[in-house]
Protein backbone atom coordinates (compact mmCIF):
# COMPACT_ATOMS: atom_id res chain seq x y z
CA UNK A 1 0.00 0.00 0.00
CA UNK A 2 1.40 3.32 -1.04
CA UNK A 3 1.97 6.34 1.39
CA UNK A 4 3.26 9.63 0.98
CA UNK A 5 4.44 11.19 4.61
CA UNK A 6 2.55 14.46 5.25
CA UNK A 7 4.38 16.94 7.55
CA UNK A 8 2.71 16.76 10.68
CA UNK A 9 2.92 12.87 10.52
CA UNK A 10 6.64 13.35 10.82
CA UNK A 11 8.00 12.96 13.84
CA UNK A 12 12.42 13.59 15.27
CA UNK A 13 13.17 11.22 17.60
CA UNK A 14 16.80 13.40 17.82
CA UNK A 15 20.45 12.10 17.05
CA UNK A 16 21.43 8.45 17.28
CA UNK A 17 25.35 8.10 16.68
CA UNK A 18 25.33 11.66 14.77
CA UNK A 19 22.48 11.06 12.96
CA UNK A 20 19.03 12.50 12.72
CA UNK A 21 15.89 9.93 12.74
CA UNK A 22 12.83 10.79 11.80
CA UNK A 23 9.41 8.49 11.75
CA UNK A 24 6.81 8.97 9.77
CA UNK A 25 3.79 8.33 12.37
CA UNK A 26 0.90 8.43 9.96
CA UNK A 27 -1.37 6.25 12.80
CA UNK A 28 -2.67 8.75 15.02
CA UNK A 29 -4.75 5.76 16.94
CA UNK A 30 -2.36 3.28 16.55
CA UNK A 31 -0.90 1.74 19.82
CA UNK A 32 2.29 1.55 18.86
CA UNK A 33 2.55 4.39 16.99
CA UNK A 34 1.09 6.41 19.89
CA UNK A 35 3.65 5.11 22.12
CA UNK A 36 7.06 6.41 20.01
CA UNK A 37 5.06 9.83 19.63
CA UNK A 38 4.69 10.25 22.97
CA UNK A 39 8.07 9.10 24.23
CA UNK A 40 10.13 10.18 21.24
CA UNK A 41 12.06 7.01 20.82
CA UNK A 42 12.08 4.43 19.09
CA UNK A 43 9.75 1.00 19.31
CA UNK A 44 11.41 -1.90 21.43
CA UNK A 45 14.60 0.24 21.94
CA UNK A 46 15.40 -1.06 25.46
CA UNK A 47 15.03 -4.57 23.81
CA UNK A 48 17.49 -3.77 21.25
CA UNK A 49 19.93 -2.23 23.31
CA UNK A 50 20.13 -5.19 25.51
CA UNK A 51 21.04 -7.46 22.54
CA UNK A 52 23.91 -5.00 21.22
CA UNK A 53 26.53 -6.91 22.24
CA UNK A 54 25.61 -9.54 20.05
CA UNK A 55 25.16 -7.11 17.07
CA UNK A 56 29.00 -6.93 15.35
CA UNK A 57 29.97 -3.75 13.69
CA UNK A 58 28.36 -3.52 9.71
CA UNK A 59 26.06 -6.72 10.14
CA UNK A 60 24.45 -7.66 7.08
CA UNK A 61 20.62 -8.17 9.28
CA UNK A 62 17.31 -9.62 8.48
CA UNK A 63 14.36 -8.07 10.40
CA UNK A 64 11.35 -10.35 10.96
CA UNK A 65 8.48 -8.62 11.25
CA UNK A 66 9.60 -5.51 10.59
CA UNK A 67 6.45 -3.36 10.99
CA UNK A 68 7.05 0.54 10.42
CA UNK A 69 10.74 0.11 10.45
CA UNK A 70 11.83 1.16 14.42
CA UNK A 71 14.54 -2.02 14.92
CA UNK A 72 15.82 -1.50 11.01
CA UNK A 73 16.59 2.05 11.61
CA UNK A 74 17.93 1.67 14.76
CA UNK A 75 19.98 -1.68 14.04
CA UNK A 76 21.02 0.87 11.03
CA UNK A 77 21.52 4.14 12.82
CA UNK A 78 22.83 2.84 16.32
CA UNK A 79 23.95 -0.89 15.71
CA UNK A 80 25.89 0.20 12.99
CA UNK A 81 24.48 -2.52 10.26
CA UNK A 82 25.91 -2.27 6.90
CA UNK A 83 22.71 -3.68 5.39
CA UNK A 84 18.81 -4.73 6.92
CA UNK A 85 16.29 -6.87 4.61
CA UNK A 86 12.96 -5.71 6.42
CA UNK A 87 9.94 -7.93 6.11
CA UNK A 88 7.28 -6.85 6.88
CA UNK A 89 3.29 -8.53 5.51
CA UNK A 90 0.99 -6.14 6.56
CA UNK A 91 0.48 -3.76 3.48
CA UNK A 92 -0.10 -0.72 5.68
CA UNK A 93 2.87 -0.77 7.81
CA UNK A 94 5.15 -1.84 4.90
CA UNK A 95 3.77 1.18 3.34
CA UNK A 96 5.30 2.81 6.14
CA UNK A 97 7.68 1.11 6.19
CA UNK A 98 9.25 2.40 2.87
CA UNK A 99 8.88 5.80 3.56
CA UNK A 100 10.50 5.63 7.07
CA UNK A 101 13.50 4.32 4.92
CA UNK A 102 13.25 7.36 2.26
CA UNK A 103 13.00 9.57 5.09
CA UNK A 104 15.94 8.91 6.55
CA UNK A 105 17.91 8.68 3.26
CA UNK A 106 18.52 4.77 3.55
CA UNK A 107 17.18 3.21 0.65
CA UNK A 108 19.54 1.00 -0.30
CA UNK A 109 21.18 -0.10 2.52
CA UNK A 110 17.50 -1.30 4.32
CA UNK A 111 16.00 -2.86 1.92
CA UNK A 112 12.15 -3.37 2.65
CA UNK A 113 10.44 -6.56 1.69
CA UNK A 114 6.27 -7.40 1.49
CA UNK A 115 6.37 -11.28 2.78
CA UNK A 116 5.01 -13.35 5.33
CA UNK A 117 7.30 -15.68 6.21
CA UNK A 118 6.82 -19.57 6.47
CA UNK A 119 8.69 -22.18 5.79
CA UNK A 120 7.17 -22.27 2.20
CA UNK A 121 6.06 -20.45 -0.38
CA UNK A 122 2.36 -19.34 -1.26
CA UNK A 123 -0.25 -16.79 0.12
CA UNK A 124 -0.84 -15.91 3.94
CA UNK A 125 -4.26 -14.32 5.49
CA UNK A 126 -3.37 -11.67 7.00
CA UNK A 127 -4.87 -10.25 10.40
CA UNK A 128 -4.39 -7.25 12.64
CA UNK A 129 -5.07 -7.48 15.92
CA UNK A 130 -7.21 -4.70 16.04
CA UNK A 131 -7.64 -1.19 13.68
CA UNK A 132 -5.59 0.14 16.43
CA UNK A 133 -2.62 -2.21 16.51
CA UNK A 134 -1.28 -3.66 13.17
CA UNK A 135 1.93 -4.20 14.97
CA UNK A 136 0.51 -7.22 16.44
CA UNK A 137 -0.78 -8.40 12.89
CA UNK A 138 -0.91 -12.38 12.21
CA UNK A 139 -0.81 -14.33 9.51
CA UNK A 140 -1.49 -18.43 8.78
CA UNK A 141 -1.25 -19.86 4.76
CA UNK A 142 -4.50 -19.84 2.64
CA UNK A 143 -5.46 -19.88 -0.65
CA UNK A 144 -4.22 -17.98 -3.11
CA UNK A 145 -7.68 -15.52 -3.83
CA UNK A 146 -8.47 -15.16 -0.64
CA UNK A 147 -8.99 -11.67 0.85
CA UNK A 148 -6.80 -10.12 2.57
CA UNK A 149 -4.52 -12.18 1.84
CA UNK A 150 -0.15 -11.22 0.95
CA UNK A 151 2.07 -13.12 -0.50
CA UNK A 152 4.00 -15.98 1.80
CA UNK A 153 7.43 -17.40 1.50
CA UNK A 154 10.21 -19.52 3.46
CA UNK A 155 13.53 -17.35 4.10
CA UNK A 156 15.87 -19.18 2.19
CA UNK A 157 13.81 -18.65 -0.53
CA UNK A 158 13.64 -14.50 0.42
CA UNK A 159 17.49 -14.53 0.68
CA UNK A 160 18.18 -16.58 -2.03
CA UNK A 161 20.47 -14.41 -4.97
CA UNK A 162 21.49 -11.96 -2.18
CA UNK A 163 25.10 -11.36 -1.56
CA UNK A 164 27.20 -11.43 1.89
CA UNK A 165 26.57 -13.33 4.73
CA UNK A 166 24.22 -12.97 7.34
CA UNK A 167 25.47 -11.75 10.74
CA UNK A 168 22.44 -11.27 12.59
CA UNK A 169 18.47 -12.21 12.30
CA UNK A 170 15.93 -10.39 13.98
CA UNK A 171 12.68 -11.79 14.57
CA UNK A 172 9.23 -10.66 16.11
CA UNK A 173 6.62 -12.35 14.19
CA UNK A 174 3.51 -12.51 16.10
CA UNK A 175 3.67 -16.55 16.32
CA UNK A 176 4.64 -19.45 14.35
CA UNK A 177 8.27 -18.18 14.88
CA UNK A 178 9.54 -22.13 14.19
CA UNK A 179 8.21 -22.23 10.99
CA UNK A 180 10.05 -19.51 9.54
CA UNK A 181 13.06 -21.31 11.04
CA UNK A 182 11.98 -24.08 9.72
CA UNK A 183 12.26 -22.61 6.22
CA UNK A 184 15.92 -20.72 7.00
CA UNK A 185 17.90 -23.99 7.34
CA UNK A 186 20.21 -23.13 4.53
CA UNK A 187 20.94 -19.26 5.82
CA UNK A 188 21.31 -20.58 9.64
CA UNK A 189 23.48 -23.66 7.85
CA UNK A 190 25.49 -21.49 5.73
CA UNK A 191 26.23 -18.36 7.39
CA UNK A 192 25.53 -19.03 11.19
CA UNK A 193 23.74 -15.64 12.38
CA UNK A 194 23.05 -14.56 15.60
CA UNK A 195 19.60 -15.09 16.22
CA UNK A 196 17.33 -13.01 18.14
CA UNK A 197 13.50 -13.70 18.72
CA UNK A 198 10.48 -12.06 20.89
CA UNK A 199 7.75 -14.49 20.83
CA UNK A 200 4.17 -14.83 22.83
CA UNK A 201 4.02 -14.22 26.11
CA UNK A 202 4.10 -18.25 27.92
CA UNK A 203 -0.12 -17.69 28.49
CA UNK A 204 -0.68 -15.93 24.89
CA UNK A 205 -2.17 -17.42 22.10
CA UNK A 206 -2.08 -16.56 18.04
CA UNK A 207 -5.67 -16.30 16.15
CA UNK A 208 -5.06 -20.30 16.23
CA UNK A 209 -5.56 -21.93 19.63
CA UNK A 210 -3.18 -24.94 18.89
CA UNK A 211 -0.20 -22.81 19.07
CA UNK A 212 -0.12 -20.87 22.62
CA UNK A 213 3.25 -19.12 23.87
CA UNK A 214 4.28 -22.24 25.61
CA UNK A 215 4.43 -24.27 23.18
CA UNK A 216 5.35 -22.41 20.68
CA UNK A 217 8.26 -21.55 22.41
CA UNK A 218 8.96 -25.11 23.11
CA UNK A 219 8.74 -25.72 19.19
CA UNK A 220 11.13 -23.27 18.38
CA UNK A 221 14.07 -24.38 20.62
CA UNK A 222 13.48 -27.75 19.29
CA UNK A 223 13.94 -26.60 16.13
CA UNK A 224 16.96 -24.27 16.03
CA UNK A 225 18.53 -26.92 19.14
CA UNK A 226 18.31 -29.45 15.54
CA UNK A 227 20.16 -26.92 14.08
CA UNK A 228 23.01 -26.64 16.46
CA UNK A 229 21.72 -23.69 18.39
CA UNK A 230 21.06 -22.88 21.75
CA UNK A 231 19.76 -20.44 24.16
CA UNK A 232 22.85 -18.21 24.96
CA UNK A 233 20.56 -15.57 27.01
CA UNK A 234 16.93 -14.69 27.79
CA UNK A 235 15.22 -11.19 28.41
CA UNK A 236 11.46 -11.32 29.17
CA UNK A 237 10.18 -12.51 25.89
CA UNK A 238 12.89 -12.06 24.09
CA UNK A 239 15.50 -14.80 23.29
CA UNK A 240 19.32 -15.03 21.95
CA UNK A 241 20.19 -18.13 20.08
CA UNK A 242 23.99 -18.71 18.82
CA UNK A 243 25.38 -21.58 17.53
CA UNK A 244 27.24 -24.08 19.32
Amino acid sequence: MSYSPKSEDVVSLGNYRGNELKVALPGKDDYIQSCVRADRCLWGQGTLGWVLKYIPENANVVDIGAYIGSSALWLVRYAGAKSVVAIEPDPVSYGILRANVGLNGLDGIIIPVQRAVWDSVGSAYLSADSINNHGAAQYRPCRSDASWSVPMADLDTILKGRSGKIDFIYTEMEGYEYKAFHGARSVLARDSPVVVVTTFGMGDITIRRDYDGLQGYSRLTVELAEMGYFCDARHGRTSVFVKV
